[in-house]
């Protein structure tokens, strides 16, 4: 009983020096003034950036660290596997738990296809036509054709009457025949 008081002590005592000294690391990398009264403008803008990146690093990792479904994260930081100075400086993807590490990387993917413009048309996301002809084999049918832009919006061509500019639309076009992409 009193070898089991003595580790959750020394377990303790661990963990409280490793929490200070990964707050000493997140300070040396965003290092601030407590109160400023300095005149200096460019130094209160970086004193109060550097504040906020301090809280905001420190929340994350205490967010990351405290994650009950983080246990790897945890026992390397307390066994010394991962040195407080990559946990400072690591970026929140690696000290995020394996599921959400996962979650998010699915999520990025996904979202990276729907911005891509090879992801455009190749699944089947576009219209049949036989409107427009390649340029390079002078196929007209079923080409695929995407919208990748309309530029409708407020803007100069308006405002100082450049009618040549409304309304203009960007469509790119897939030849179902050799795979060429053109605009039109």
């Amino acid at each position: 009983s009193v070898n089991s008081e003595s580790t959750q002590i020394s377990s303790k005592r661990n963990i409280a020096i490793t929490s200070l000294a990964i707050e000493k690391e997140v300070f040396k990398k965003y290092p601030f003034v407590e109160s400023s009264t300095s005149g200096d403008e460019t130094f209160n803008a970086k004193n109060a950036s550097n504040r906020k990146a301090y809280t905001t690093r420190l929340r994350k990792l205490y967010i990351n660290i405290k994650d009950i479904r983080n246990q790897e994260l945890r026992g390397k930081i307390l066994k010394g596997e991962l040195p407080v100075e990559r946990v400072a400086g690591e970026n929140d993807t690696e000290l995020m738990n394996p599921e959400s590490r996962k979650d998010r990387n699915d999520n990025q993917q996904r979202l990276m296809k729907q911005r891509t413009r090879q992801s455009l048309g190749k699944t089947n996301e576009g219209v049949k036509t036989n409107d427009f002809k390649c340029p390079l084999c002078a196929n007209t049918l079923d080409n695929t054709l995407l919208l990748v832009s309309s530029n409708r919006h407020v803007g100069k061509c308006e405002t100082w009457g450049n009618k040549n500019s409304m309304d203009t639309n960007t469509s790119r076009v897939i030849c179902s025949k050799c795979d060429h992409e053109f605009f039109r």
